[in-house]
């Protein structure tokens, strides 16, 4: 066999290994909790409802066309409604399937979604700064 026979065998995936793997879904667990647990004694900020308003413009096109990198960022304040919306959009939640999957805004197999956001928060209004952590 060539080099470049070797190189190429080596860098195509034998899928029949993964035949044999078998996901908490296929081994019949439950899903995990939605948020991990937290100090009941914590002050929990109820963040306004969702709401599209926020968005400077309706159309997904316009939004990447005009979208750039920047490294100096304005000192304006968010406001609550705008974090909400975002962060309900990097990780909220939508719905629950017939199997009582939760279903969010980023994909994730089997809804499980083993990931949690924390927000360094220096320019909000109403919130003072401080380390944050997102309860979906």
């Amino acid at each position: 066999m060539s080099r470049y026979e070797k190189q190429r065998k080596f860098l195509k995936t034998d899928f029949t290994e993964f035949k044999n793997i078998k996901t908490d879904r296929m081994k019949g667990l439950p899903q995990p909790p939605i948020v991990k647990p937290y100090d009941s004694f914590s002050d929990i900020i109820h963040l306004p409802d969702v709401n599209k308003d926020v968005l400077l413009k309706d159309n997904i096109f316009e939004c990447i066309k005009d979208r750039r990198s920047t490294r100096l960022y304005s000192e304006e304040r968010l406001t609550l409604e705008e974090l909400s919306y975002l962060l309900w959009a990097t990780q909220g939640i939508t719905g629950k399937n017939q199997a009582g999957i939760t279903l969010r805004t980023v994909p994730c197999s089997g809804g499980t979604h083993s990931f949690e956001t924390y927000l360094l928060i220096t320019h909000v209004e109403g919130l003072n700064p401080g380390v944050y952590r997102y309860l979906p």
